[in-house]
């Protein structure tokens, strides 16, 4: 080696740092971006919700679109009982306040919480529903005020649990999907988490994608474009814009509909809840385990304020009139009868009058030309007896069985109750109408 060579490669090692040989490529802000769940911990949040679109009809049902939009208004604080999955799968919900109001078809409806019932344990019950009230039944109304807007405590799972730079994507997965979407069951999706930025302690991050699913026996494709923002200090999500454009076909009772359903999400501060949830008895595993049964149905206040019924979440309210109450049964999916509860006439005579009238009240049914009589005659339901009539016969070329019940209130009122099912569906369908009336309770006069 010569004398030169040597001479250069030394300066060479002693000047290799000064050498400007290319700047190292500067890293990308990075962020943990994951929330741990503490059990004992009381979360507040305040969320708005928009909804326009249409409903329309398919099939024999086809008609033209009928425009809704709604908005709902929610104030509420949630408390963590229970994990699965990486998941909450048992929260424990005080609402300072739920409504919602809807305009569809020329109507206005407003559907509130009442006080009485503003704590609620939620999560994915084995019928598929997300909660119920340990203070008393729910009105189906109330039930869908309080388990069909975001999940606050499920948001969570939309993060990666790790640390990600700006512009890194991650997957979220069907499980989060379901429970933040609401579906039964996810069927395919293609959703992405994207962190946009990080700045002044918060991370700004994206979910975007498109989720096909199952939900109350209804198809629904959903396209969601949500953003977030993280706060660092904390480790929560203190806020959420969620845009979800939701189209599906009909389900079991809801007609096919195309949505844009718009949230806004913040945490807010606040004072733990001094409320019905504070209970022993609402804290103890075995609430949320073992429910009562009578926790898991839902009631309904009849026209003219004369009865009060509660009833099975696989019964579902059609429509109501100033005389009547319309549901349907459905179980897992299947649509099994359809029940109309009519005020009648008040009470004249004696008993065997009354079923007088009541007979040639049920010959007299509009169309109904029956072939056979199954039964006639009192039942013991409860704590009472009623008349019922069941027969076997037509309306135009369809078979059907029409049971016909004859209820009296102490009031001297007369109830009308009429079910209607296919014969094949008539084992499955039980005595589930003697139920009905064993949980039917009549109210004072005003």
């Amino acid at each position: 080696m010569s004398l030169l060579f040597t001479l250069w490669l030394f300066d060479t090692l002693l000047t290799w740092g000064k050498w400007p040989l290319g700047a190292d490529a500067e890293p990308s802000p990075a962020v943990l971006l994951r929330e741990e769940i503490k059990p004992e911990e009381w979360r507040g949040y305040v969320m708005t919700t928009t909804v326009e679109g249409e409903l329309r009809g398919e099939g024999e049902q086809k008609s033209a679109p009928v425009r809704i939009r709604g908005n709902g208004k929610h104030e509420l604080a949630e408390r963590i009982l229970a994990t699965s999955g990486g998941l909450p799968n048992r929260i424990l919900r005080s609402y300072k306040q739920a409504s919602v109001e809807v305009h569809v078809a020329g109507e206005r409806l407003v559907k509130t919480l009442r006080p009485q019932r503003s704590c609620i344990l939620y999560g994915r019950l084995p019928d598929g529903t997300r909660g119920f009230c340990p203070q008393g039944p729910l009105t189906r109304d109330e039930l869908e005020i309080v388990t069909e807007h975001l999940a606050p405590s499920m948001l969570a799972g939309l993060l990666p649990g790790k640390v990600v730079t700006v512009g890194q994507s991650w997957k979220v997965t069907d499980a989060v999907l379901s429970e933040v979407c609401l579906l039964d069951a996810v069927v395919e999706s293609q959703v992405e988490g994207k962190l946009l930025s990080i700045e002044d302690g918060f991370a700004e991050f994206a979910i975007q994608g498109k989720v096909r699913g199952i939900d109350k026996g209804a198809q629904v494709v959903l396209q969601l474009d949500g953003k977030g923002r993280y706060d660092r200090q904390s480790g929560r999500i203190v806020e959420c814009r969620w845009v979800q454009e939701d189209e599906r076909t009909a389900g079991w009772w809801n007609p096919a509909s195309r949505l844009r359903i718009q949230a806004h999400l913040q945490h807010q501060k606040l004072a733990i809840p001094e409320s019905e949830c504070s209970r022993s008895d609402v804290l103890n595993p075995q609430m949320w385990q073992q429910p009562k049964a009578e926790l898991l149905r839902l009631e309904v206040e009849g026209p003219k304020k004369i009865y009060r019924l509660t009833y099975g979440r696989e019964w579902y309210i059609l429509g109501e009139t100033a005389d009547h109450l319309m549901m349907r049964l459905v179980d897992q999916g299947v649509p099994i009868a359809q029940l109309t509860l009519t005020h009648w006439r008040r009470a004249v005579g004696n008993r065997t009058e009354q079923i007088a009238e009541f007979r040639k009240a049920v010959a007299a049914t509009p169309g109904w030309k029956p072939d056979k009589l199954l039964h006639e005659g009192e039942v013991e339901a409860g704590e009472r007896s009623a008349y019922r009539i069941v027969q076997e016969g037509k309306i135009g070329d369809q078979k059907i069985i029409q049971r016909f019940w004859l209820i009296t209130t102490p009031r001297g009122e007369q109830l009308v109750m009429t079910v209607t099912l296919p014969p094949p569906q008539q084992q499955r369908f039980g005595d589930k109408d003697v139920e009905l009336i064993k949980n039917l309770s009549f109210l004072p006069s005003p």
